[in-house]
C-alpha cells in the first residue's frame, strides 16, 4: 500500500487549524484525526470536493467535550475552504463491542 498523498497546499491552512482546535479541545484523549475521502485518495477537487475528515479520541472522552469539539469545528469558528465539508468523531470500540460516534 502506497503512503496517503499530501494534502494541497489550498487545504493545508484549514488542516492545520482543525488539528489544532481539536488538539485544544481534547488534550491527551486525541488519538488522532485523518483526512478520508477524496482527500484521502488523492482525488480532492478545490472548488468542488468537499473536505472530509474523522477525529479519533480516547473512549474516556467525556461526552461533553464532543459537545466542546463541535462548538470549536464549526462554521463560522473554524471556516471550511467550502460549505459542504465533514467531520466524524469515532471513539476505538468500547470493551462492550460498541463503538462511540458522533457525526456534523
Amino acid at each position: 500500500m502506497s503512503p496517503a498523498p499530501a494534502p494541497p497546499r489550498v487545504v493545508r491552512p484549514y488542516l492545520e487549524e482543525l488539528v489544532r482546535r481539536t488538539r485544544a479541545v481534547c488534550g491527551p484523549r486525541l488519538v488522532g484525526v485523518l483526512a478520508v475521502g477524496s482527500l484521502a485518495l488523492g482525488d480532492y477537487r478545490h472548488g468542488r470536493s468537499d473536505v472530509d475528515v474523522t477525529v479519533v479520541v480516547d473512549r474516556r472522552l467525556p461526552g461533553r467535550t464532543l459537545s466542546d469539539l463541535a462548538g470549536a469545528l464549526a462554521h463560522p469558528a473554524c471556516p471550511a475552504p467550502r460549505p459542504g465539508w465533514n467531520w466524524s468523531c469515532t471513539r476505538p470500540t468500547s470493551p462492550s463491542g460498541r463503538p462511540g460516534r458522533r457525526d456534523t
